[in-house]
């Protein structure tokens, strides 16, 4: 995490609800931080996990779909097991 109350941290060690709610902030919505938030939806995929935005939703369609979609840009990389950490 490159700020806030987890910096340093590894998103895998970050809080579910502190995740959620950094991913609903409208200045995620800005694409220097894209990687984050595609950092963030893998995550949530390895926890088997689904984030809901607030009504306001900043993130745009598409940005979204490509996270989630198994033809997206997070899909080409590996997620590596808990267990090769």
């Amino acid at each position: 995490m490159p700020f806030g109350k987890y910096k340093g941290l590894k998103i895998r060690h970050i809080p579910e609800s502190y995740l959620s709610w950094l991913i609903s902030e409208p200045f995620m919505a800005d694409s220097k931080w894209h990687w984050l938030v595609e950092s963030i939806a893998a995550e949530f995929r390895h926890r088997d996990l689904r984030f809901e935005l607030a009504e306001a939703e900043p993130i745009p369609e598409e940005m979204m779909a490509s996270l989630f979609d198994e033809k997206g840009p997070s899909s080409e990389r590996k997620v590596r097991k808990e267990s090769e950490f």
